[in-house]
């Protein structure tokens, strides 16, 4: 148990570092990170494409691959058109398929390896992502060796937008409109737990902001 107490509570310390150095007045009301549903997609990307390595490749495996793969990133920020994130999606998977098709164990190894190394940095980036509102404004804290801490007065949010899919009773994504932050990271929040009671008090505190 003190084992346990001591790794929670360097967990929090280790989370609360990028959110020290506020501006004077404001204090932390929201700080939700992403339901852990965000990395079910990963895992199983990392489940089919360790098997293509271990074992001859399957298209079974090839097609859960790529399909993981590609619920993954459709739901994060659009970079690309859908046609180019399809493309890449399966060129990755095919690739991956090769690889376990024709080339040595050993090399198939180190490519077992990179994707539970992949799989690592998921984990390790979807424990520092998190929205974050105060009393003031609306930020998001992201990034792995570098934080960046994006940030947005509520009072210069024109629309908060809640998505609530099946899944609604333990998260939902919140899309956010600004004149200044169309298609940024703060555009919109995924996987957002108990989005309903967060959009509620996102709503609540833009209303006593412009009231002050």
């Amino acid at each position: 148990m003190a084992v346990i107490d001591r790794l929670q509570s360097w967990a929090r310390r280790a989370g609360d570092l990028p959110l020290r150095h506020l501006p004077p007045g404001e204090h932390i009301v929201i700080n939700e990170r992403q339901h852990p549903a965000v990395l079910i997609p990963k895992a199983i990307r990392t489940g089919a494409g360790f098997g293509m390595m271990i074992s001859r490749p399957t298209i079974g495996l090839f097609v859960i691959f790529a399909l993981a793969v590609l619920a993954d990133v459709i739901r994060g920020p659009a970079h690309f058109r859908r046609r180019t994130i399809l493309l890449m999606v399966l060129a990755l998977a095919l690739a991956l398929f090769l690889v376990g098709t024709f080339v040595s164990p050993a090399l198939r190894g180190v490519v077992g390896l990179m994707l539970l190394g992949w799989l690592t940095a998921d984990v390790l980036t979807w424990f520092y992502d998190r929205l974050v509102v105060t009393n003031q404004r609306l930020y998001r804290v992201h990034g792995l060796l570098t934080t960046r801490r994006p940030s947005v007065s509520l009072l210069s949010i024109t629309v908060v937008d809640l998505e609530l899919g099946p899944a609604a009773r333990w998260f939902g994504t919140l899309r956010f409109d600004t004149p200044a932050q169309r298609d940024s990271p703060l555009e919109r929040f995924t996987y957002v737990r108990d989005a309903g009671q967060v959009h509620i008090t996102i709503l609540q505190l833009r209303a006593e902001a412009s009231a002050s």
